[in-house]
């Protein structure tokens, strides 16, 4: 056995190892937080994103028109320009994605340079929007008009 003096260095070297060890894991405990914290704060910047889609689908469903041009605007902005074919086989859609910002727009559908519709929408979530050019009541081109938006629930 040793002296007093001994036991006592030797019982303040254990202490000083085991509050180093302390000081050691807290320092690890602090990083892995800081890590966290900064994973976190880049997840919800990436998913909270201040852009939407808008998928437009596009179509022709007038028997009597085999084919028509369409020009479709987004804030006065030409995002379709393209001839549309009726065909009996369904759904005959052209689909268009865009990305705009969250806020108030503007869509407004063309046949060559007769405006056919105006309308306007607030965009909070993506957004899907129907475009179907067929027969009005007099016979005339029309365009019928579809918009919604999808809710994602996981249960």
């Amino acid at each position: 056995m040793g002296t007093p003096e001994t036991q006592q260095m030797k019982d303040h070297l254990e202490g000083l190892l085991m509050s180093e060890k302390k000081c050691h894991s807290l320092f690890t405990m602090n990083n892995l937080m800081r890590i966290i914290y900064i994973l976190l704060i880049a997840f919800t910047f990436f998913n909270c994103s201040s852009q939407k889609s808008i998928t437009l689908y596009v179509t022709n469903i007038k028997e009597t028109e085999l084919s028509v041009h369409l020009k479709i605007y987004v804030n006065n902005s030409l995002y379709v320009n393209n001839n549309f074919k009726y065909s009996k086989v369904t759904p005959n859609y052209d689909v268009y994605m865009h990305k705009f910002d969250k806020g108030i727009h503007t869509l407004k559908v063309l046949k060559g340079d007769s405006e056919l519709l105006v309308d306007t929408f607030n965009l909070k979530k993506d957004m899907f929007i129907y475009v179907s050019y067929g027969e009005g009541i007099k016979g005339e081109g029309t365009i019928f008009l579809k918009k919604t938006t999808v809710n994602y629930k996981l249960h």
